[in-house]
């Protein structure tokens, strides 16, 4: 997904955005398959849901410089080295994370 303005290319799932929308996923690994490129910013947001009922905000982004915890929110810094623009497979442990 490309774009001038990267707040409007974006993907949600599910399509409606209500608190009783979920995708109802059980798994402990989450892969994501996707291409950095070098001089483009990509935010990765997952909102997760933790058995106690408590909503996480998972972000992974080159644009973070550091590891940040808060009590309702993770964010991971994603680094590329160079101009490495080849297609890249993140696999999370969501119970390891959590």
């Amino acid at each position: 997904i490309r774009g001038l303005v990267a707040a409007q290319n974006f993907l949600q799932f599910p399509a409606q955005s209500t608190s009783s929308a979920a995708l109802g996923l059980t798994g402990r690994l989450l892969y994501i398959l996707f291409r950095p490129m070098f001089d483009k910013h990509f935010y990765v947001h997952l909102d997760l849901f933790t058995s106690e009922r408590a909503q996480i905000r998972l972000s992974i982004s080159n644009g973070y410089r550091e590891f940040k915890i808060t009590q309702t929110s993770i964010q991971f810094p994603y680094m590329t080295t160079g101009t490495d623009i080849h297609w890249s497979v993140l696999c999370l442990d969501l119970h390891m994370i959590l």
